[in-house]
């Protein structure tokens, strides 16, 4: 079919219309809707659920916290992140194979249709006055022939000498005029066949690394963002805690006023906080239960001691707590002045022991020229 040339440009063109109904729900979020429309939003909602359900990994499990813990910086789900990974497979899979079919469709048209053909140099000929219809049509005659005398395993059995051969018997038994030598013919037919076999294999290893690469290139983006936002995240948990004691010092406040304020001017803990809130609101779970689960899949000391705050914030006192907060910024200031103090010790010494070393090199040096001028044994 003409069609399937063009099968690559399906999945553009998916993308673009994926793209333009994105931003027009975007444009319109706030609009009255129609019950249908609603109805098929939840057809939609629905089927990424099922979809979400079966590519997550098992909440609460390791792969599950893992992968919690990478995302803590980020505004991503778990689930989101397995569903965009899915996602993304599923769409490489899609355009993988049509670009094969394009691809097999492009090369069979070109095998059936095109009569100057591959062959080897000892077959080149040049004969003048050659019907190149006719003869396209004896050559396509005869490679149908072979295709369905000779199968792919039994191609690749035989040498191409014997292939050429059972092609010269087939022709020989039709006793047909044949435009050009028989022996160029079954050497082009040969090539035909040739093609037609190799472009239908499948390179299931290439296939299986394009996919497997393919499927962790998010994680890959991941680790990069993480190394970037380190730092960032960290200035950011200073602030919060800074912010937390200001507004903990104002009375009356309570914890989750305090915890609001905290979600509207974070970036990084945005996500664990509104996870915190959420399930404060809800009173389904015990409150104690809330902090554990996070301090114990962050890996981040800092970010441990502020859960704890926040634990004794919401679940013991919070004025207990603020003022927990600022007894360890005194703590840190304390050891920061420490470690300069360290610092500037070291460079101290470094700059005293750097000095005597030099000093010494020189005396050594001056040492050596005198005693070279002088004999020493005439002088005694």
């Amino acid at each position: 079919m003409i069609l399937d040339k063009y099968l690559y440009i399906l999945p553009i063109t998916i993308a673009i219309i994926t793209i333009a109904y994105y931003m027009y729900e975007k444009q319109w979020r706030f609009k009255i809707r129609t019950m249908r429309e609603l109805k098929k939003e939840g057809i939609i909602n629905v089927a990424i659920d099922t979809i979400k359900k079966y590519t997550t990994p098992k909440k609460d499990g390791k792969i599950y916290n893992y992968y919690k813990k990478r995302l803590k910086y980020t505004k991503w789900k778990v689930e989101n992140f397995f569903f965009t990974k899915v996602t993304i497979i599923l769409a490489v899979v899609i355009l993988i194979t049509l670009i094969r079919i394009t691809n097999i469709s492009i090369y069979t048209d070109k095998i059936f249709n095109e009569y100057e053909y591959k062959s080897d140099f000892i077959y080149s000929y040049t004969k003048e006055n050659i019907d190149k219809i006719k003869g396209l049509k004896q050559e396509i005659k005869y490679l149908r022939l072979i295709l369905n005398d000779m199968s792919k395993k039994e191609f690749k059995k035989n040498n191409k000498e014997s292939i050429e051969g059972k092609i010269l018997h087939i022709m020989s038994k039709n006793k047909e005029k044949l435009e050009i030598n028989a022996e160029i013919a079954a050497n082009k037919i040969y090539f035909r066949l040739k093609d037609y076999y190799e472009i239908r294999e499948n390179n299931y290893i290439l296939y299986f690394i394009i996919t497997c690469t393919i499927y962790f290139i998010p994680d890959v983006i991941l680790s990069i963002y993480n190394i970037f936002v380190k730092n960032e995240a960290k200035r950011e948990l200073y602030f919060l805690k800074k912010l937390m004691i200001v507004n903990g010092s104002v009375k009356p406040i309570s914890y989750l006023e305090i915890l609001e304020i905290l979600i509207e001017k974070s970036k990084y803990y945005k996500k664990m906080l509104m996870e915190i809130r959420n399930l404060n609101l809800r009173n389904t779970i015990d409150n104690i239960d809330i902090y554990k689960k996070h301090i114990r899949i962050d890996e981040d000391l800092e970010g441990k001691l502020f859960l704890e705050k926040l634990n004794q914030a919401n679940n013991v006192d919070l004025d207990q707590a603020i003022n927990s907060l600022k007894i360890d910024f005194k703590i840190q200031r304390k050891q920061k002045n420490r470690q300069v103090r360290k610092q500037v010790e070291i460079i101290e010494l470094t700059g005293i022991a750097g000095s005597i070393i030099i000093f010494t090199l020189m005396t050594i040096y001056m040492l050596l020229i005198w005693m070279k001028m002088y004999n020493l044994s005439e002088i005694l």
